[in-house]
């Protein structure tokens, strides 16, 4: 619950909003970066993260024990999270556009090898690729002959399917606003982007391609 009364008052202590809104340069001084965006979209991105690769880790515990109702609210879950780190990284595109190398170190902060959320998250999503991989094989199922949109597992590898687009897009993020440094100008080297792997389930993947090359 959003906090309120005196525990508003604890909560703008801690996060020190008004110190932190009144150091904000007023929109007409576009030479100064604006500390607050610049600052809390990495870290924001980050927590986001963590909280989905925490739903990710339960998701395939459910999975585990054949719970996939759970396992696919959680994954649906950890999806919409995904996104909302994705759109607080656009944040950096309004926080300083002549200040370019601020917005490079933000982005080295939220990168695949740099950010303890992305890796919690990739982490949770390898646990539940095992997960249901196995589920798949005690169930008799063969990805590749397709799945009946009546047998349970249907939703979670759908939903599942959906993070895997949510991920990408969060990875197209960044490679936008790297881009947008390394703009025709003074040259730079460009963040850390290092190639993470292209699917958050690569058993699921490696089904999905194989039935792709069987296709006629």
């Amino acid at each position: 619950m959003y906090p309120s009364g005196p525990s508003a008052a604890g909560y703008a202590a801690a996060t020190q909003v008004a110190t932190l809104l009144a150091q904000r340069p007023p929109w007409s001084d576009r030479s100064q970066p604006d500390q607050l965006l610049v600052h809390l979209a990495p870290h924001a991105s980050d927590l986001l993260l963590h909280a989905a690769g925490q739903d990710l880790h339960h998701a395939a515990e459910h999975a585990h024990d054949g719970r996939l109702g759970a396992a696919t609210a959680l994954v649906v879950r950890a999806t919409r999270i995904v996104d909302a780190a994705t759109v607080t990284l656009r944040l950096l595109q309004h926080a300083t556009p002549r200040d370019d190398h601020i917005v490079e170190l933000a982005l080295r902060l939220s990168g695949p090898t740099t950010s303890p959320g992305w890796r919690k998250t990739r982490h949770g999503a390898l646990s539940l690729d095992t997960a249901v991989n196995v589920a798949l094989t005690t169930a008799g199922i063969d990805l590749r002959q397709g799945l009946d949109p009546a047998q349970p597992l249907y939703r979670l590898v759908e939903a599942m399917a959906g993070l895997d687009l949510a991920a990408r897009a969060w990875r197209d993020q960044r490679h936008t606003l790297a881009a947008g440094l390394t703009a025709p100008g003074p040259a730079r080297s460009a963040p850390d982007l290092v190639v993470d792997p292209q699917t958050l389930f690569p058993s699921l993947a490696a089904t999905h391609h194989s039935r792709a090359r069987e296709s006629p």
